[in-house]
């Protein structure tokens, strides 16, 4: 509810975010607001999720989620909200910004397909004086960078998903364990930050002699 929060606030808001703020701050400002506004009286919020084949989630969580949402506070689909999937197509993305630019969107919520198509979505929208929230995966390029980025704690994922196979890797029982880390795609961020995590519990077996690190590949 606090993202909803945040994203309906910015619905209604004429204030300037800088590219510096993050999404404690945003979403802090948003519990300020009467909660009276909706997108209808500022402009529509445009959800862009980035594919369907990666994970499932984005289409049967995620945009399940995001309409019960705003469903829940008040908005009608195709006029105050719309949630659109690029099928791992940035191109694609693109013009789903370019539309939703088009057609007066206050908010866009953005899942990149890649940081690089992600930071041209942020300057087009920026430059309109649209306001992007990016939803799960950071934008590393670019220079304006989104009104906030709302995400878990992804080292913590990482340091937790070490702890779940950490067990399951001893119980082997080979001395040392042979491991691989398969870290995902560069051009997602998170899947640096998933490192991090599960990396400082890789580094302390292998420094004890416990485990022994193969491979370390994107």
């Amino acid at each position: 509810m606090a993202g909803l929060a945040l994203i309906t606030a910015a619905c209604g808001s004429d204030d300037d975010s800088s590219s510096g703020d993050t999404a404690a701050p945003a979403t802090e400002a948003a519990g300020d607001t009467s909660g009276g506004d909706t997108a209808s009286e500022g402009g529509s919020i445009w959800v862009l999720l980035p594919d369907s084949a990666t994970s499932d989630r984005w289409e049967k969580d995620d945009r399940k989620f995001f309409g019960e949402a705003f469903d829940a506070a008040g908005l009608s689909e195709g006029s105050d909200y719309s949630i659109v999937n690029a099928e791992g197509d940035a191109a694609t993305q693109i013009s789903q910004a370019e539309q939703a630019i088009g057609d007066g969107a206050s908010v866009i919520v953005l899942t990149s397909n890649d940081s690089g198509s992600g930071a041209t979505i942020i300057d087009l929208a920026t430059e309109a004086g649209v306001k992007v929230v990016e939803y799960d995966r950071f934008n590393t390029e670019g220079s304006a960078g989104g009104a906030a980025y709302v995400s878990f704690d992804n080292v913590a994922v990482g340091a937790a998903m070490a702890s779940v196979l950490e067990g399951s890797i001893d119980a082997t029982g080979a001395s040392p364990a042979q491991v691989v880390m398969q870290n995902g795609g560069e051009e997602d961020n998170n899947a640096f930050l998933f490192r991090d995590g599960y990396n400082a519990t890789v580094e302390a077996r292998v420094a004890d002699g416990s485990w022994e690190l193969v491979a370390d590949q994107f």
